[in-house]
């Protein structure tokens, strides 16, 4: 089975659970960095970056696969987003 044979929608949800699993995660780890983002958060979203780089599917034509890479990339730049937002804005004191 290819990641081609999976439905979009169970694909859909997965990204999205995982995205918001990522998130809550690293608001967690931030509670134990003063709750703010700093160079360990850059890092991780480098390493981050670097992992969807290097990765390939099977089963995908070279247009197909960018479109893939960008997608994932600008998922993952809304989670960061969201987790550099949330510390900025205080709003992970309480959780």
């Amino acid at each position: 089975m290819t990641q081609k044979d999976i439905p979009k929608a169970v694909l859909g949800l997965a990204v999205l659970a995982l995205g918001d699993a990522l998130e809550t995660t690293l608001c967690e780890l931030a509670k134990h960095r003063e709750n703010t983002a700093g160079p360990w958060l850059d890092a991780l979203n480098k390493q981050f970056l670097d992992g969807i780089k290097r990765t390939r599917s099977k089963g995908f034509t070279e247009d197909e696969e960018f479109n893939v890479m960008r997608g994932a990339i600008t998922i993952l730049d809304m989670t960061m987003n969201a987790v550099r937002s949330r510390l900025a804005s205080g709003s992970n004191d309480g959780d």
